[in-house]
């Protein structure tokens, strides 16, 4: 099951307003806690269910979109966007964190309204027209963008969730330690995968070059996280993400 606490936050952030007020209260609530963001690459298939739900059964997990509906009862944080969308079964004690396109967001909120899905958080990424592709954190390699979500009520196109809200989701909420689970990103020449490629139909992709982009960009990454004492970890026998960062097994969680 999920931290007690992660029930607590959430009956406490649906006493607020506004998304900034949510936000601060639960800046560094996590501060000294490891935490697994969960994605959703081809490599999450290959490891047992059972005994994935049970290592991560007491653990700060962040389920990124499809994720979830493997750890529907292991997951505090659900990070979500209206691309790709899929039909989910929420906990209701998980807390629900949307990203909408800043160009977008009236539109993408009432799809989230009209499908009557839970809403705790919200926050707008920065797209074109605002900026273009090469002004994302992956692009700059400014990777102190990820702590815009402390100061400002909007975040950086990434591109991708990882780097708009995953980590910095984590950074938020106090952690230091963070494990990627199937953050695969995959070849840059090779179609992108899914661990449920079988299961659901997408119909929003990378964009040209994106990938490779993404995988340049976690060798300035690992410097960005070591110069700021953060210790990540990369969960994945099949991950293409910098090398030069460790890699765990399941196993390896206590």
């Amino acid at each position: 099951m999920m931290k007690n606490v992660t029930k607590q936050f959430k009956k406490e952030i649906q006493l607020f307003d506004t998304v900034e007020e949510r936000l601060k209260h639960l800046k560094d609530r996590y501060k000294g806690q490891t935490a697994y963001i969960v994605t959703c690459g081809p490599s999450l298939s290959k490891h047992d269910v059972a005994q994935l739900r049970s290592k991560l059964s007491d653990k700060l997990v962040i389920c990124i979109k499809q994720a979830q509906n493997l750890l529907q009862n292991e997951t505090d944080f659900h990070l979500m966007s209206t691309y790709n969308l899929s039909p989910y079964e929420w906990n209701d004690d998980t807390i629900v964190f949307w990203q909408f396109s800043k160009s977008y967001v009236e539109g993408q909120l009432q799809k989230v309204v009209n499908l009557q899905a839970p809403i705790d958080l919200y926050i707008p990424v920065i797209n074109p027209p605002f900026i273009n592709r090469t002004q994302t954190t992956q692009a700059t390699e400014n990777f102190d963008n990820f702590y815009m979500m402390e100061t400002d009520t909007e975040v950086m196109w990434g591109s991708g969730m990882m780097y708009e809200t995953g980590i910095p989701l984590a950074l938020l909420l106090g952690c230091t330690k963070i494990v990627t689970i199937a953050w695969d990103l995959g070849h840059p020449n090779k179609p992108h995968k899914h661990f449920d490629d079988d299961k659901i139909k997408r119909d929003c992709y990378p964009m040209d070059g994106e990938i490779a982009e993404t995988l340049k960009s976690t060798i300035a990454l690992e410097k960005w996280l070591d110069d700021k004492n953060i210790d990540f970890k990369i969960l994945s026998d099949e991950s293409y993400i910098n090398q030069n960062f460790e890699r765990i097994t399941l196993e390896n969680i206590d």
